[in-house]
């Protein structure tokens, strides 16, 4: 049972009470599996929201599946299979996230992810096509 407590005077106020499987887990606690089978939703989510016209949430969804991918790298051997699975799950939401940038004018941050994208794979001109369909919208 997770019991969230502030103190700002005594008796001390209980503002909210999770039982166990009511909450969601954070990255930390999630077994490396877990963290690999989430990306996708939450890059789901991340589209979802950018496409209700929720910004900040998708940016703050795109960084948060781009953390637990930098996480799951960190594990693997660089060239392995599993690294260049993850690069090609990483850079449509380098793509999303810079775009999310762009929308909330972060002009020199979404240059520095875009470039972090377009340079991933030189050979990949599909990024290009990418981000440009996107941000035409």
């Amino acid at each position: 049972m997770l019991l969230i407590v502030v103190y700002t005077s005594w008796p001390a106020e209980i503002l909210e009470l999770h039982l166990p499987g009511t909450f969601e887990r954070e990255s930390w606690q999630l077994s490396h599996e877990e963290k690999a089978a989430s990306i996708p939703s939450l890059q789901a989510k991340g589209n979802d929201l950018f496409s209700k016209g929720d910004i900040s949430a998708a940016k703050a969804t795109y960084f948060e599946a781009l953390g637990r991918i930098e996480q799951l790298a960190l594990r693997e051997q660089p060239g392995s299979a599993e690294a260049i699975a993850l690069e090609n799950q990483k850079t449509p939401l380098l793509l999303n996230y810079a775009l999310c940038l762009m929308k909330e004018s972060e002009l020199h941050e979404a240059l520095i992810h875009l470039n972090s994208a377009l340079t991933a794979d030189p050979s990949n001109n599909t990024n290009k096509t990418q981000f440009k369909n996107k941000s035409s919208i």
